[in-house]
């Protein structure tokens, strides 16, 4: 049985992250962190083989589902609901989903242990 490789999907403003975008296209890498911080855990992946294409209407009801969940756990430590909108906000047709294969994960939450690496799979280009 052959097995696809793991792919991470992120939804970027192509506005707000054309640098990201730019750089990730020019480079084929990219390096996403996902952190939650009521408890302050944080994982970062690094990948290659990214693609991107245009925010399909899935996508947007994700989006509009993150900041929400978002707010709440932002506004449980303090932070105003309408700051944390207005820095997420967003055009329509600004959304990029851009996926990728994850070749590290690094465990980066704070603590008295080091940082975790753990090869999130092969890279296959043997860069």
């Amino acid at each position: 049985v052959k097995h696809e490789p793991l792919r991470i999907a992120v939804l970027l403003s192509d506005h707000a992250a054309a640098r990201v975008l730019e750089d990730a296209r020019n480079t084929d890498w990219i390096a996403v962190v996902f952190s939650e911080p009521s408890t302050h855990r944080t994982v970062q992946f690094k990948g290659r083989e990214i693609t991107f294409a245009p925010a399909g209407w899935a996508e947007h009801r994700l989006a509009a589902d993150y900041v929400e969940r978002l707010v709440a756990e932002l506004s449980g430590l303090g932070y105003p609901a309408d700051v944390i909108r207005a820095v997420l906000a967003q055009e329509p047709g600004e959304l990029v989903r851009g996926e990728f294969t994850p070749v590290l994960s690094v465990d980066q939450t704070p603590g008295s242990r080091m940082a975790a690496l753990v090869p999130a799979q092969e890279d296959r280009r043997g860069s």
